[in-house]
């Protein structure tokens, strides 16, 4: 992209708009993969998805809610046009709704257990790049302004089964996060669902390439159950 992007903060409920249409472009429904072809199946796993139908009165609840924590990219001579967004959630009633999620991960050391269920923390629940400016990044620099706002642990999942969302997951390993387990429980109407639960910590380094792919094959054949 030759534009030159800003990364700003918002609680504008314009931007909800702009952010909902990057959504709906990456967004992978429950009954989408079974039309698939093969090719586009591995497009999704290497390009990066969302999952989570999501409304425009969500949106907006997000970016209105003053706890939150919304950063966009947008093009500094346009700046309408919306490039990426991040989503930061930091209301009680999500950090309750994650410690439900806790219920069912299979924590791969207790002291990620203790920091769920005992701590305060922000909720990473989407970041997301317009495909035309796919692996530029974007999400990382987005990333960084996250951290320079947060001062808790951050806590994300990214989908593991019945489809990897592949990118997603390096890029939150290379900008510091932690595998800390596996979600086993529902979401949405997704076979076979299972997802990676990842931790920022406040100080957290970025981690070199081969670290990222070993830790990230680690994470893919590990299948332990509740």
């Amino acid at each position: 992209m030759s534009e030159k992007l800003e990364y700003i903060t918002t609680h504008d409920i314009n931007f909800a708009k702009p952010i909902l249409n990057i959504i709906q472009q990456r967004l992978l429904k429950p009954g989408d993969l079974k039309i698939l072809s093969e090719e586009t199946y591995e497009t999704y796993e290497n390009e990066g998805f969302v999952i989570g139908d999501h409304s425009l009165e969500q949106v907006k609840e997000w970016i209105q809610n003053k706890k939150n924590i919304i950063v966009i990219a947008r093009e500094s001579n346009k700046p309408s046009n919306v490039i990426g967004y991040s989503v930061i959630l930091r209301t009680e009633e999500i950090k309750t709704e994650v410690r439900k999620y806790g219920e069912e991960v299979i924590f791969e050391d207790q002291k990620y257990k203790d920091l769920v269920f005992n701590e305060d923390f922000s909720y990473l629940i989407q970041i997301g790049v317009d495909k035309k400016n796919s692996n530029q990044g974007i999400g990382s620099k987005m990333l960084k302004e996250v951290f320079e706002l947060v001062g808790t642990p951050i806590i994300s999942f990214v989908i593991k089964t019945p489809i990897r969302n592949q990118v997603s997951l390096y890029v939150h390993l290379k900008n510091g996060f932690q595998y800390f387990g596996d979600y086993t429980g529902d979401y949405d109407s997704f076979e076979f669902y299972r997802s990676i639960g990842l931790i920022y910590m406040p100080g957290n380094s970025i981690k070199p390439r081969k670290e990222v792919e070993d830790l990230m094959d680690y994470i893919y054949e590990n299948y332990k159950t509740l």
